[in-house]
Order: C-alpha cells, then sequence, then structure tokens
C-alpha cells in the first residue's frame, strides 16, 4: 500500500502544479485513502489516478503563436477537456486557443476552440477529436488575442482519461 501511495503522490505532484488556476499547495491523503489537494483559492480537490492532466503555460502578455512545447500521453484514453484561462483578460477582441494532437487541430473545422470573451478569463472547448493512444502528443496555439489588450499570463489544461 505505501508503493502505491507513494506513486499517487508522485503523480498528483506532477498534475497538480502551481500553475494551474486555483490548485498547488498541499496534497494528502484523508482517512477515506483519496488523494486531495488543497487549492490555493481553499477549494479541495479529489485527485483521479486514472486521469492525465498537462498544463500549458505563458507568462506575460499574450500573442499569436504557435507553441513547440510537447506533452506525450502515457497511455490510450478520451481526451476529456480543454481549458483556456488567462490571469489578465483581453479587450476589443476574443482570445482563440487550439490544440493540435500529431499536429492536427482536435477541433474539426475550427469550432468549438476555447474562446476567452473580451473581458473574460477562462473558457473550455469541446473537442471533435477525442480519441487519444499511448504516444500521442500535443501542442498548442493562441490563434487570436485581444485587439486592445491582448491578454496576459495564460494557461491551457488538457485531461485525458484511462
Amino acid at each position: 500500500m505505501l508503493d502505491i501511495k507513494s506513486g499517487l503522490l508522485k503523480l498528483a505532484k506532477e498534475i497538480a502544479t502551481p500553475s494551474t488556476p486555483g490548485v498547488g499547495g498541499l496534497i494528502y491523503f484523508k482517512s477515506d485513502h483519496l488523494l486531495r489537494s488543497l487549492g490555493t483559492d481553499g477549494v479541495e480537490r479529489l485527485i483521479d489516478p486514472a486521469v492525465e492532466q498537462a498544463v500549458f503555460g505563458q507568462a506575460g502578455p499574450l500573442a499569436v503563436k504557435t507553441y513547440t512545447s510537447r506533452w506525450y500521453v502515457e497511455q490510450a484514453g478520451t481526451l476529456l477537456t480543454v481549458r483556456a484561462s488567462v490571469g489578465t483578460a483581453p479587450t476589443g477582441a476574443t482570445i482563440i486557443v487550439d490544440v493540435f494532437k500529431n499536429g492536427t487541430t482536435v477541433f474539426t473545422g475550427g469550432s468549438g476552440r476555447p474562446t476567452i470573451a473580451t473581458s473574460g478569463f477562462t473558457a473550455t472547448g469541446t473537442p471533435a477529436v477525442t480519441s487519444v493512444a499511448a504516444g500521442d502528443y500535443f501542442t498548442i496555439s493562441i490563434t487570436q488575442v485581444g485587439s486592445t489588450v491582448a491578454g496576459a499570463d495564460a494557461t491551457v489544461t488538457l485531461r485525458v482519461s484511462h
């Protein structure tokens, strides 16, 4: 049991990084033996070891850009959610984020992409491509930023279940 707990704790530290909005700080087990995270926002969250999570971060003002950082998935599964968030809201235009699996967008026809509204801070996307094989990789792109204030300090979080 101790080996499983230490493995889960290692996983929790990898997926509950301080760059994730509201997550970070304390990671612990309760008497029910479920792994939890106490977020920086004071909210307790369960950590599901059957879900991999990747957080792409961009500090500072945003620009239209394709990022080269890749996240490789360890096991076959399903892309559950895509969430984009910013610390500084855009004005003048929305922020649009795209996600690519093995170089191809997961949003067929460009629809469903996370679009952070003017003066907004977060948005989720609805991917059309959700099947993930072991070894697939994901990258992100910011395809539009605010025209008056671009927005700043972005994170894009992907969650894959196994």
